[in-house]
């Protein structure tokens, strides 16, 4: 059985993915909330879920769109119950009310849950992300809980993430590339995921959070390179210098750590002078002042973009994956790199 998911990107999408796939019984997959009810109506019927779990009355009314269509589907849990208050459905429930109904049979049945938790096995479905369909329907590649756990053991290994680690959450939850940092990373490790406002706040909430760890798609690293740049053109002649000047020490100095050359005195002595003088101050408005590593992936990036941040002293990192085999596969052994690893024993769902 499968439990369908659409809410917005906060820490309740998280709490409920974590929760429905707690249970060996639930699969869950999630929707996006901008999908018309058409596309809802296919991954409910075709997961066959039996609980749709929805943001607000937009989106319930999605589900009553379609539901005589989607024989399986047996409860509507909306979290907002605004506008619906006096809307009475026997297939619709309140998120409230399923909690007192869950504090209910756990008063009736001590050690149930615990009990459907230790049942569970690693090779059952713990979750079905649905592909693009960009050559047809959308796929759904049915991931187990020993690929989650695999995935989020190698991924520690690679960005030696700690529990003192931050990350920010910006993309959607519903794609695999986002969940391997905030759910998979998180149960295995244990940081800290803040949650952006919505997706025009990133910028502003980079400033706030400074995160160690920052992950994005390709657009997003284009955008923010972009961005220096144009400020560049229009900054004053002093500061258009000194950031040139800086930029190209920066590229020298770069280039011979990634060739693995030896980098001569002078030129390590400029390259730090560039970077408290410069690029310091740069990373510190953009809020990738303690970010030690960055990925990009779900895309190609331009080189000249993964050669701009590593002059600057944010060094990107390219992985490549499939929804299928759970995100990720290899990934460039160096910031700049046209080298990509395989992470060792790999393995598709």
């Amino acid at each position: 059985m499968a439990v369908c998911i659409i809410l917005s990107r906060r820490p309740r999408r998280f709490t409920q993915g974590v929760s429905s796939a707690a249970s060996d019984v639930y699969k869950r997959q999630g929707v996006y909330t901008t999908n018309p009810a058409a596309e809802c109506e296919y991954v409910v019927g075709h997961s066959e879920s039996v609980v749709y779990i929805c943001e607000d009355e937009e989106q319930c009314d999605k589900a009553l769109v379609f539901r005589e269509r989607t024989p399986s589907l047996r409860k509507i849990v909306v979290w907002d119950m605004e506008g619906l208050k006096h809307f009475k459905d026997d297939m619709i429930m309140s998120f409230d009310d399923l909690k007192e109904l869950g504090r209910k049979t756990d008063s009736e049945n001590p050690g149930l849950f615990e009990k459907i938790v230790d049942e569970g096995r690693e090779d059952e479905t713990a979750s079905i992300i649905y592909t693009s369909g960009t050559t047809g329907p959308p796929k759904g590649a049915m991931i187990s809980h020993r690929n989650y756990r695999w995935i989020a053991r190698q991924t520690e290994k690679i960005t030696r993430t700690s529990i003192d680690d931050e990350t920010i959450s910006f993309l959607p939850l519903n794609h695999v590339y986002e969940q391997i940092f905030d759910l998979m990373m998180h149960l295995r490790v244990g940081h800290i995921v803040n949650f952006t406002e919505n997706t025009d706040t990133v910028m502003n909430d980079l400033k706030d959070v400074s995160p160690t760890l920052f992950h994005a798609v390709p657009r997003i690293w284009e955008k923010y390179h972009s961005g220096i740049v144009l400020k560049m053109m229009d900054a004053t002649w002093l500061k258009r210098t000194l950031y040139g000047l800086a930029f190209k020490i920066g590229t020298r100095y770069n280039d011979c750590k990634l060739a693995k050359k030896p980098v001569p005195l002078p030129l390590t002595i400029g390259y730090w002078l560039s970077y408290f003088s410069v690029f310091w101050k740069l990373k510190e408005r953009l809020g990738f002042d303690r970010v030690r590593i960055g990925f990009s992936g779900a895309a190609p990036i331009s080189h000249e973009v993964l050669k701009f941040f590593q002059s600057i002293g944010i060094p990107i990192r390219e992985g490549y994956g499939l929804t299928e085999t759970t995100g990720i596969t290899h990934i460039s052994d160096a910031a700049v790199s046209y080298t990509h690893l395989t992470l060792p024993t790999t393995y598709s769902a």
